[in-house]
């Protein structure tokens, strides 16, 4: 079984790293008070739904089944339209690309960092929030129960929760789950459990529509982690790394509608990553960073394009760090070990490597983020600790690197600054800059207890960050009076 190290290493609760911190300086904020919005109808206080009230794929069929298919060229128009969304609606946002387009965020604030809007305690789970409209959803678990819960983004309140039982025991001491990042469209959310069962709910009463226990029906076999890959919503698929290798199912598409299996694709075995889709050349695709290595395919079909094999040849190592598109090139990041590979996309659908490298660039968990034509993420632990990177996209040249407390961190970019996540709870802003590090703010203290290994969710200029015993809402609202008061320049 190829996972101790995957235990050792990608889910580490080692020692800090060992830096010394950079200096903060501190500025009074003046916010106004929030004024709290009316919840209705049914964000009042409804009856959490269960499994129980769930339809199977072959129950919805027949009420969606006289629908024309949809087109390859409708279906990445709609894909393309709903990336250009707000929110937060998956794991690493709108776009699959950690960057969001929200303006007028706080990057500046005290050692003790930003103002904390609300906090919730929750359930276990390495997982991360999400977000879109008054929504914030959250997959934890408590005792034998996983929790989908819906909560209202401004107040914390619960709008919903939809509970189904789980037995799943991790072996070693690490979550007993869920690690898998639910996924949301404009009526429906699917996440799946610790134990490979996939759930469609609904958006406004959490209502399961229908469910199917990929894991159970493929016969696949837990190691001795959680299910840890994410869903992807593609136009009106559902796409999935299900790691069914042996039954040509390393990939599967879904109808997101009936849950009926569209198409299965690759005898690899599943990662941690979870896919993302883009349109090049005129043609919808799709990119999944499987155990294997990385995979491209057609969206509508299927099909296999190409395949490289990229991953940690030390036993007990899994991929787990999830690729990402700029432009024609797509990048694959996996550590300690392989490295990073970039390639580009040709207009026969097929590819070109452009360059790999062992060191510069070898994540094990955490997203990546490209500004312009430079890449940022996180190094592997090492004798010296994880640093912040920044690399040239077509080049793989390391522009610089940052120490600092966060060891590896998760990143997210926005109104020209990176917010950074650190595993051991503590909070950084960045100028994006691709000469040196220029820190604005970085907590002296941890916010939440460590491990923090899920990536924060940004929505409304809040930013929603969790370990497993709570969920925390920070402000980073700039507000109109705040403006003249931050003066100070950023420094290295």
């Amino acid at each position: 079984m190829l996972w101790r190290t995957f235990a050792r290493d990608l889910f580490s609760r080692g020692e800090r790293v060992n830096a010394k911190s950079t200096r903060i300086r501190t500025a009074m904020l003046l916010a106004a008070p929030l004024v709290l919005v009316a919840v209705a109808g049914w964000w009042g206080t409804g009856r959490p739904a269960t499994a129980d009230a769930a339809r199977t794929p072959a129950d919805l069929a027949a009420a969606t089944s006289g629908g024309r298919e949809s087109t390859a060229a409708e279906t990445a128009e709609a894909a393309d339209t709903a990336a250009d969304s707000t929110g937060w609606p998956n794991l690493f946002g709108p776009r699959h690309n950690s960057v969001s387009a929200e303006t007028g965020i706080r990057t500046l604030w005290p050692a003790e960092g930003p103002p904390v809007l609300w906090e919730r305690p929750v359930g276990t789970g390495y997982n991360s929030p999400i977000a879109q409209d008054d929504q914030l959803i959250l997959l934890h678990r408590q005792g034998d129960e996983e929790h989908l819960e819906c909560f209202h983004v401004e107040t914390g309140q619960t709008l919903w929760r939809t509970s189904y039982p789980t037995s799943y025991q991790n072996k070693y001491h690490y979550s007993h789950g869920p690690y898998s990042t639910p996924a949301l469209d404009d009526e429906r959310i699917y996440a799946v459990s610790a134990e490979g069962c996939l759930h469609c709910v609904r958006r406004d009463d959490g209502r399961i529509e229908w469910r199917r226990p990929l894991y159970e029906e493929y016969g696949v076999k837990l190691g001795a982690f959680a299910v840890a890959a994410s869903p992807l919503v593609d136009g009106p698929r559902l796409i999935f790394n299900l790691g069914a290798g042996d039954r040509g199912a390393g990939i599967i598409a879904l109808d997101k509608l009936t849950g009926q299996t569209l198409w299965t694709a690759t005898d690899h075995a599943a990662s941690c990553a979870t896919p993302c889709a883009a349109t090049l050349h005129g043609r919808r695709l799709v990119f999944v960073v499987t155990y294997e290595g990385l995979v491209a395919l057609e969206s509508e079909t299927g099909r296999v394009l190409w395949q490289i094999e990229h991953r940690p040849k030390a036993p007990d190592s899994i991929n787990a760090t999830s690729p990402l598109v700029v432009g024609d090139r797509v990048v694959m990041v996996s550590g300690p070990g392989p490295g990073a590979l970039v390639v580009r996309v040709l207009a026969d659908g097929q590819y070109e490597e452009l360059w790999r490298d062992r060191r510069v660039l070898d994540s094990q968990f955490n997203n990546l983020v490209c500004v312009g034509d430079h890449l940022y993420g996180f190094s592997s632990k090492r004798q010296d600790g994880a640093t912040f990177r920044c690399v040239e996209l077509d080049t793989g040249r390391l522009r610089w690197h940052w120490v600092s407390d966060l060891a590896r961190g998760c990143v997210l970019a926005v109104d020209g600054h990176f917010l950074l996540w650190g595993e051991h709870g503590h909070l950084a802003a960045l100028e994006i800059d691709t000469t040196r590090p220029l820190v604005r703010s970085l907590t002296t203290s941890p916010l939440l207890e460590t491990p923090c290994y899920s990536a924060p969710a940004l929505h409304r200029g809040l930013l929603f960050v969790r370990n497993e015993q709570k969920l925390v809402c920070l402000n980073l609202r700039r507000e109109t009076a705040e403006l003249t008061s931050y003066g100070a320049e950023p420094r290295e």
